[in-house]
């Protein structure tokens, strides 16, 4: 009874701060290991503050060939300079969500790349993600960030196409590095420019030139340039990236002639061809490859256009419905467009329909996609240019932003002058009775904005919803998308 009094006074003794030990001259810890603590403390300034109980005076330290060697980067959001910037962006800016956190430290490991210490095992080559689209750099596990954040299957063609893209670009990487002689740095400057003049004066088309130098632009930097290109290896590799990756055989064996006309370039200017390293012999042999090649993907390319024809009849729809939806859409917008002239304000729903005639006829006077229908701006709609073809008069406006812009440049949309006139008084008058617009959304006058306006001033994302809504109303049956219209109308303008 005695011991727990004592210990009991004792305790409030230390909770009053008056309890004095009789080995004060024995402190729990060493001057040393109060400087460790210290220096731990200003490593970690950035991490919370954890207070653990104290087990034992003696702390057991790890060894320094373990300590951690994390850099510190900038964050891009706020400045500071932290060591643990996934916990930071989580911690202090609140970002939960693992794509935007990632976004950051990638942008991030951008301005300072990874460094790693030569201790240790050997290194792993680091790949770049070849997804496009994705912004992971410096990966160490390649094959683990294709499985979890691609949702690829291990083994599949798309898996197995990327790993090899990605080898391909990482050999590109290492042979840009490389340092070159001033004879060599000079082909580099030069032969592609030199390429590109050749095939100016062997044709007028500046379109085929850009498409033929696109596709040699990216069969050398997988290759890691000229002089790698003129293996067989590589070629086969190339070839077969194409092929896993879902590549066409049309579209292989196009790749494969732009690499014929480099390798018949290459036996006109046999010095450009030594410079790099490029027998004559060796560029004969190559262009042989490339012709066998051609050879093998012929038949696979016209199986492949019969499959496609098979595919296009099955999205195809009866061209007399066609006709009969687009005469019952233009019955209805045309009262409405003669109201819209005379200054009247309409409810949503008529401007919408007035907006989904225009888009109906742009999709069967030109066929387009419908991410050109969506991507046409004010901009490009009032530097329409007007053309003749016989006593009829057309105008044309060009978007440059579509699906395939990088291969084919900007694609058209055609409008005969009678459709034109009704798409300027939608957009003189039409436009600005979008539903939303009074919520303080952007201003619809700009060069930039679309055309054609979907609800609060957007851009439309969905035109094939919209033409099947209306298809519905009007009561035909078979569903409809923008490509069915766009692929029967494609296909009546081709026998017409």
């Amino acid at each position: 009874m005695e011991g727990d009094v004592a210990a009991t006074s004792m305790f409030q003794s230390i909770m009053a701060g008056n309890y004095e030990s009789d080995a004060e001259s024995a402190p729990l810890f060493s001057e040393d290991e109060d400087l460790e603590s210290a220096e731990e403390e200003e490593v970690e300034e950035d991490e919370e503050e954890v207070l653990l109980p104290i087990r034992s005076p003696v702390k057991k330290q790890k060894p320094k060939s373990c300590k951690d060697n994390r850099q510190r980067r900038t964050c891009n959001l706020c400045g500071k300079y932290v060591k643990y910037l996934a916990h930071h962006l989580k911690r202090q800016h609140k970002i939960v969500d693992v794509k935007r956190r990632h976004a950051v430290l990638y942008q991030a490991r951008k301005i300072k790349p990874i460094t790693h210490s030569s201790q240790g095992k050997t290194k792993r080559r680091r790949k770049d993600c070849p997804v496009e689209g994705c912004a992971a750099l410096s990966l160490a596990r390649l094959e683990n960030h294709l499985l979890s954040t691609h949702r690829m299957k291990r083994g599949s063609p798309s898996y197995v196409s990327a790993l090899t893209e990605a080898k391909m670009r990482h050999t590109a990487t290492t042979a840009a590095t490389a340092p070159k002689t001033s004879a060599e740095q000079d082909a580099d400057d030069s032969i592609l420019a030199i390429f590109k003049e050749h095939l100016l004066l062997l044709t007028e088309s500046e379109r085929t030139v850009n498409s033929v130098m696109q596709q040699v632009g990216r069969m050398v930097a997988m290759a890691g340039g000229e002089l790698e290109l003129f293996t067989s290896k590589q070629l086969r590799d190339f070839v077969r990236v194409m092929r896993d990756g879902g590549s066409a055989p049309k579209t292989i064996m196009k790749y494969l002639d732009s690499f014929r006309k480099l390798a018949d370039f290459l036996q006109i200017e046999e010095e450009e061809a030594l410079v790099r390293g490029v027998t004559a012999n060796q560029v004969r042999k190559m262009e042989r490859l490339a012709a066998q090649l051609i050879k093998v993907q012929r038949p696979l390319a016209k199986k492949h256009e019969a499959l496609q024809k098979s595919q296009i009849r099955e999205k195809m729809v009866d061209f007399q419905d066609l006709t009969r939806f687009r005469g019952m859409m233009r019955k209805d917008a045309a009262p409405l467009l003669a109201r819209l002239e005379e200054g009247e304000t309409l409810e949503w729903g008529s401007v919408r329909a007035v907006r989904n005639y225009l888009i109906l006829e742009v999709l069967i006077n030109g066929a387009p996609r419908s991410g050109v229908v969506a991507n046409l701006t004010m901009g490009q709609f009032n530097g329409a240019k007007f053309t003749r073809r016989g006593k009829e008069l057309f105008f044309v406006m060009k978007v440059e932003e579509h699906k395939t812009a990088g291969s084919h440049g900007p694609t058209r949309i055609v409008f005969p002058e009678t459709i034109f006139r009704k798409a300027e008084t939608y957009a003189k008058h039409g436009r600005k009775q979008t539903a939303g617009l009074e919520s303080g959304h952007p201003d619809i006058t700009q060069h930039d904005s679309p055309f054609f306006l979907g609800y609060g001033g957007k851009k439309i994302t969905h035109v094939a919803q919209e033409v099947y809504r209306t298809w519905e109303k009007k009561g035909f049956g078979k569903r409809i998308t923008s490509t069915h219209v766009r692929y029967t109308a494609a296909t009546k303008i081709f026998h017409t």
